[in-house]
């Protein structure tokens, strides 16, 4: 579970994207607890975020492609390329907040 302090951050910082971010979640294939609390988490994140966020489950043939799960991808416009393996929180999240912010605000061709 992220922190209060973590939450506001990622509201205020989030606000201004020029459109929602797709945050997936890649759960593990049988049960886990970094699983469940990686969706907790991706769940606050979606929440805090005021619609800057929207979390989506990855279906099963999504997951394939990734080295380890449970994971967080970062999706904008169809395409995932940044993939977490752990919770963003304390020091994390504001490399996540820039990275999130630099994602959908570089120029596209």
């Amino acid at each position: 579970m992220l922190g209060d302090l973590d939450l506001i951050r990622l509201k205020k910082a989030l606000a201004g994207l020029p459109e929602p971010l797709e945050l997936v979640f890649h759960p593990t294939s049988g049960r886990s607890a970094l699983s469940e609390e990686m969706e907790a988490a991706a769940l606050q994140i979606e929440q805090a975020s005021g619609g800057a966020v929207r979390l989506r489950r990855a279906p099963p043939a999504e997951r394939q492609h990734l080295p380890e799960r449970p994971a967080l991808s970062l999706g904008w416009r169809g395409k995932s390329n940044i993939h977490y393996l752990a919770i963003p929180e304390g020091p994390e999240v504001l490399p996540f907040i820039a990275v999130s912010y630099t994602h959908l605000t570089l120029p596209t061709n």
